[in-house]
């Protein structure tokens, strides 16, 4: 049987417009006979670890309400959800909430070399100049950018949980080999991709 796989959505707000990221990971276990506590496991461990980098890309009004975690393969499971009140870090308010960073990963599907994406939700006075980003944004990008390609350290339950791309359609999970800020100022609008 495949491994685990668990989708995180992080749910915000950039200035009042509503904003989700969504993660994949794979567990090193399979068949997990509670998947409630197991997404429950991965929000907690999230959280601890990986939270306040993704807080230090964004702008101050950034409004994170909160975390939603599900298995996804291996007949699915409950959704565990917390709810979680931070905002971002960065020092000023958001530019627009449709515009930031951006960044690709590379990964193999057993038959070709394809990319992901993961918008940055919004970017802050001062980050963004002359169609630049700020070399402080793109470093705490780049730091927070290895939490989605390293494996998180254990959870509660002592599984470890690593990054990666969940393609629905073949319900299969592929591990990201690299990733790296695009340079080019990504731009989000509904049902467009970002870059």
């Amino acid at each position: 049987m495949a491994m685990d796989v668990a989708l995180l959505e992080i749910l915000g707000s950039v200035a009042g417009q509503p904003v989700a990221n969504v993660i994949a990971l794979q567990s090193d276990e399979a068949d997990n006979a509670n998947p409630g506590q197991q997404a429950k496991a991965l929000i907690d461990i999230w959280l601890a670890t990986a939270n306040v980098a993704y807080l230090a890309c964004l702008p101050d009004d950034y409004s994170q309400h909160g975390f939603r975690a599900r298995r996804v393969n291996n007949t699915g499971g409950p959704s565990a959800a917390l709810p979680n009140a931070d905002n971002g870090t960065r020092g000023d308010n958001a530019i627009a909430s449709g515009t930031g960073p951006c960044i690709i990963g590379s990964y193999f599907d057993t038959l070709d070399w394809k990319s992901s994406r993961l918008f940055i939700p919004g970017v802050a006075v001062g980050d963004l100049v002359g169609n630049v980003f700020d070399a402080a944004l793109i470093a705490a990008v780049n730091t927070f950018k290895a939490f989605l390609i390293d494996p998180l350290p254990a959870d509660a339950d002592g599984h470890v949980w690593t990054p990666g791309v969940w393609r629905r359609t073949a319900g299969e999970f592929s591990l990201l080999v690299s990733n790296s800020v695009s340079l080019v100022v990504g731009t989000q609008r509904r049902r467009y991709r970002p870059v």
